[in-house]
C-alpha cells in the first residue's frame, strides 16, 4: 500500500504558471520535479495544500494524488503571508483528523507548521528547505535582522521537524542551522536534474575561447541577495577600463529591477546590457547555447540548478568563493573565482581580461565533467530522499523517543 504524505506547499511565483494555469514552469524544478516524482510514483501518494489570491481549483496527478489550491485573499502580501501561516494550522489539524497520513512534508516557510502538526498529531515530519540567505547575517552575528527579516526562518529552526533536509546549493545550512539549533542534524542533498535538459545541454560544443565580443549571462530573481550589481561592475570595469566589447545578458525579473537599471544608466552601459525576463526552463538550453560564460555571485553561496546546467552546457563559470562554493569550484581548473572582499568586482574582471583570446577549453571541459558525475536525474535524487525518510533506521524511532 502506498504512502501517504500530506504536504504543505509554497506559492512560488515561477511556479504560479503551473499551479494554476497548467503552463510550463519558470523555474524551481526541485519543487516541480518533487510533485512530478511523487504524483507518478507506486510507492507514495500525497495531498497537498496551496493557499493563493486567486483562485480554488485541484490538480489531480496519475496515480490519484491531489493539488488543492485554496483561494484568500489579503491586499498585502505579508499579511496573507501571516494569516495563510496562522490558517495552515487549522486546516492541517483537521485534514489531519479526518484522513490518516503516514507523513506531514513541509516546504520553506511551511517546515514550522509540518512540525508543529507532526507533534499535534504524532506523525513523523519533514522540513524541506531550498537554501538559505542567512549565512552571511550568522557569520556577522546580525541579529537584529536575523530576528525581524528572518524571523519566520530562523521558527523552522527551532522548531524543527522531525527531519530537516535542505539542498546542497553552497549555503551552507548545516551551518546555519546548527547556529540556532544544536541538537539536530540536517541532510544535505544534491539536486537532480531532468534526463532531456541534461543529455541536449551535454550536446553542446563547449566554449573554448574567451574572444570578443564577450557574451555572458546571469540567470536569477532580480533580488538584492541575487547580486546582478556585482555583475554590472564587473561589465563596466571590462568595458570603460579594458575597452572591450561585451554583452550582458541579465534573465529574470523581481523587485531590484529599477534599481539595476538606474545602476546600467548611471555606468552607461546601455547597449552593452539588457535584460529577458523568465522563460520556460525547457528554453533555458537554447539561451545558454548563445553564451561564452555565465556568472554567479550570488549571496552565501551559488551551487544551484542554473550554474549546474551552466557548467553542462561547457560554458565558463565567473563566480565567487563564498560560503561552500570553493569546496567544488577551484580557480583556473574548472572555473574563474576568487574570494569575496570589497575589490572582488575589480579582481575579477582582471581574470577575465588575462584570459582574453587564451584556450578556456580545459576549464570548461573540467567543469562539465565534475557536474555530470555529481548532479543525478531527478528520480534517482528523489529515491535517494525518500529512502533516507521512510526506509533508514531513523524514520522508526524518530516517534518514539
Amino acid at each position: 500500500m502506498a504512502k501517504r504524505i500530506f504536504l504543505i506547499g509554497e506559492l512560488y511565483k515561477p511556479l504560479v504558471p503551473w499551479f494554476l494555469e497548467d503552463k510550463e514552469p519558470q523555474g524551481v524544478p526541485a519543487v516541480y520535479n518533487l510533485y512530478k516524482y511523487l504524483g507518478q510514483s507506486k510507492e507514495y501518494q500525497f495531498y497537498s495544500i496551496i493557499f493563493n489570491r486567486r483562485i480554488n481549483r485541484k490538480k489531480i496527478f496519475p496515480n490519484g494524488s491531489v493539488m488543492e489550491f485554496k483561494k484568500f485573499y489579503v491586499p498585502n502580501y505579508y499579511l496573507w503571508k501571516l494569516l495563510v501561516f496562522i490558517r495552515l494550522f487549522f486546516f492541517g489539524n483537521r485534514k489531519l483528523k479526518q484522513e490518516q497520513f503516514d507523513l506531514i512534508y513541509g516546504l520553506s516557510t511551511f517546515a514550522t507548521v509540518a512540525a508543529v502538526l507532526g507533534k499535534w498529531r504524532r506523525v513523523t515530519s519533514v522540513g524541506r528547505i531550498y537554501g538559505t540567505i542567512l549565512t552571511k547575517d550568522v557569520k556577522e552575528r546580525n541579529y537584529f535582522r536575523l530576528y525581524t527579516r528572518f524571523f519566520f526562518d530562523i521558527l523552522a529552526i527551532k522548531l524543527a521537524a522531525d527531519k530537516v533536509i535542505c539542498t546542497l546549493d553552497g549555503t551552507e545550512y548545516d551551518r546555519v542551522f546548527h547556529f540556532f539549533n544544536k541538537k539536530q542534524k540536517v541532510k544535505l542533498f544534491y539536486n537532480g536534474m531532468d534526463v532531456s535538459l541534461r543529455n541536449k545541454l551535454l550536446s553542446f560544443e563547449n566554449s573554448k575561447k574567451l574572444d570578443a565580443p564577450l557574451r555572458f549571462c546571469y540567470i536569477a530573481r532580480l533580488e538584492y541577495y541575487k547580486r546582478q550589481d556585482i555583475a554590472i561592475e564587473i561589465i563596466n570595469k571590462l568595458v570603460h577600463q579594458y575597452k572591450l566589447d561585451c554583452q550582458l545578458t541579465i534573465l529574470g525579473s523581481g523587485s531590484k529591477a529599477t534599481d539595476l537599471r538606474d545602476m546600467i544608466k548611471k555606468y552607461q552601459l546601455e547597449k552593452q546590457v539588457c535584460f529577458i525576463e523568465e522563460m520556460p526552463h525547457r528554453e533555458i538550453p537554447g539561451f545558454l547555447a548563445e553564451q561564452q560564460a555565465a556568472m554567479f555571485f550570488y549571496e552565501g553561496g551559488s551551487l544551484g540548478n542554473i550554474l549546474w546546467e551552466s557548467a553542462l552546457a561547457g560554458r565558463l563559470i565567473i563566480t565567487v568563493d563564498n560560503a561552500g562554493t570553493g569546496t567544488i569550484f577551484k580557480d583556473g581548473e574548472n572555473c574563474l573565482i576568487a574570494p569575496e572582499n570589497e575589490k572582488f568586482a575589480e579582481i575579477m574582471a582582471a581574470k577575465i581580461y588575462a584570459y582574453l583570446n587564451r584556450s578556456i577549453d580545459p576549464i570548461t571541459s573540467n567543469s562539465r565533467k565534475m557536474v555530470s558525475e555529481l548532479i543525478s536525474d531527478w528520480p534517482s535524487r528523489f529515491d535517494k530522499e525518500f529512502d533516507y525518510i521512510f526506509k533508514s533506521n531513523e524514520y522508526n524511532t524518530v516517534k518514539t523517543e
